[in-house]
Parts: C-alpha cells; sequence; structure tokens
C-alpha cells in the first residue's frame, strides 16, 4: 500500500503492525502548532468516524478523527513527550498511532493526494 489520505486530513501507509497514520502536513498547517498530544490507546477498537484522541494546538483542542475502523496497536510514546514532533515532522517523526483495519473496504476508499492539494 503506497501512501493514502484521509477526507479528515491524516496520511496512511502500511506498517509492521498495521498501518501508520499521522497527519497531512496541509492539516498542520490549518491546526497550528501542536502543544499536547493523547492518541487513542494501544488495544482500543475504533469505527471510522468517531473521536478518540485529542490534540491541543496553538489554535484550539481537536478530536482526532480515526480515518479507518480497527484496533489500535502501537502509539507513538515521543508525541507524548514531544508534541512538537507533530507539527516539525507530520509525516516523519511526528506520526500518531498504528491500526489494525477490521474492514478492509475502507482503505480502498482512500484517497490519492490530501484534501485540499
Amino acid at each position: 500500500m503506497s501512501v493514502k489520505f484521509s477526507k479528515y486530513g491524516y496520511w496512511l501507509r502500511r506498517s509492521d503492525q498495521g498501518v501508520r497514520v499521522g497527519l497531512t502536513p496541509q492539516h498542520v498547517a490549518q491546526l497550528g502548532s501542536v502543544v499536547f498530544a493523547e492518541p487513542p490507546p494501544v488495544g482500543k477498537t475504533v469505527r471510522r468516524g468517531d473521536a478518540h484522541g485529542i490534540l491541543e494546538t496553538t489554535k484550539a483542542v481537536t478530536d482526532l478523527t480515526m480515518p479507518v475502523s480497527g484496533v489500535i496497536t502501537v502509539v507513538n510514546a515521543e508525541i507524548s513527550y514531544d508534541p512538537a514532533r507533530i507539527s516539525d515532522d507530520p509525516t516523519g517523526f511526528g506520526w500518531l498511532f498504528e491500526i489494525e483495519p477490521s474492514e478492509r473496504e475502507e482503505l480502498f476508499e482512500l484517497l490519492d493526494a490530501p484534501v485540499g492539494s
């Protein structure tokens, strides 16, 4: 799976633990600098479109809207200690979490380019 994008402003890429998820640079620019991050906990079952976790930025507090349904398998612990990683390197070290998708058809509904590009 090459990099795909959700309508919620996330990028998704296949990883060892399922699918790695992070914010697109375009979404980060809209949100502002991230000052606090609370991703969903490992083991949490989530549904696409539901809010699990939060980001606090210099502009607002926003929910993390799940881009696909599944189980959270890994969270990036580094963003809890250094949330600026999300703003500084959203497609690299600032990734948010990994998910094992439960609804494979949702992966086919992802976009080939970020919204607003």
